[in-house]
């Protein structure tokens, strides 16, 4: 992305401009484009990452909880979402989500015997829906 757009201000007179007045063209690119021109991209790009990451953290805690083997007990770690998701409860919790949706009747329950898994579920949707709308909103205020 930044090399991007530097290409994009190398080809306006923005830069021709600057290199006749004799500004360095590590000051230029540094400062005058990266800093003062790209900073509303790249904290956008930052937004976005961390929505990633935290996307990629439950899912790589999930994975490796369901994969642990007998000699690498799950106690040893600490708890997290995707561990706390991989648990038989929350997998039966999950189900019973799909199962509500084929017998409605069955939505009083979810509640009562079923909230760990759809709390957890709830959670890691609301963190990277809010995310999402952080990171486009801040791209809709900034016009990028």
């Amino acid at each position: 992305m930044l090399q991007e757009r530097i290409a994009y201000f190398m080809t306006r007179d923005y830069y021709d401009a600057m290199r006749v007045c004799g500004i360095k063209e590590s000051r230029i690119i540094n400062y005058e484009i990266i800093l003062k021109n790209s900073l509303a991209h790249l904290l956008n790009k930052l937004i976005s990452i961390f929505g990633i990451t935290i996307f990629l953290q439950c899912s790589v805690d999930f994975i490796i909880s369901i994969g642990l083997t007998q000699q690498a007990s799950s106690i040893n770690f600490p708890y997290t979402l995707g561990s706390l998701l991989a648990k038989i409860d929350s997998k039966q919790d999950i189900l019973a989500i799909g199962h509500t949706l084929t017998h409605p009747g069955y939505i009083g329950n979810l509640f009562f015997q079923h909230l760990q898994g759809i709390t957890i579920a709830f959670i890691i949707i609301f963190t990277l829906i809010c995310t999402y709308q952080i990171a486009n909103n801040y791209a809709e205020r900034r016009e990028l």
